[in-house]
């Protein structure tokens, strides 16, 4: 099932809160075409929901995209 542009999954940024692993939501927009199907490659943007929970990701980043129970390991980030 491929994702579309302003897709929100959630991130797994190593952040913790009271010493448990957190995970953050960010939309996903995909840039220069409509949809990503499972094992294509293509440029998107994250756009973080919580903006102050993402100061510690580093360009060169890699984000551990979850949804549900599936994990899927992304590319480096970009600024």
């Amino acid at each position: 099932m491929p994702i579309f542009s302003d897709y929100r999954p959630n991130w797994d940024l190593k952040n913790t809160w009271n010493g448990q692993p957190t995970i953050n939501d960010g939309r996903v927009l995909l840039c220069g075409i409509s949809e990503l199907s499972p094992g294509a490659e293509g440029a998107a943007r994250i756009e973080p929901l919580a903006e102050e929970f993402w100061g510690g990701v580093d360009v060169g980043a890699v984000l551990p995209m979850l949804e549900g129970r599936q994990s899927w390991v992304t590319r480096p980030c970009w600024r």
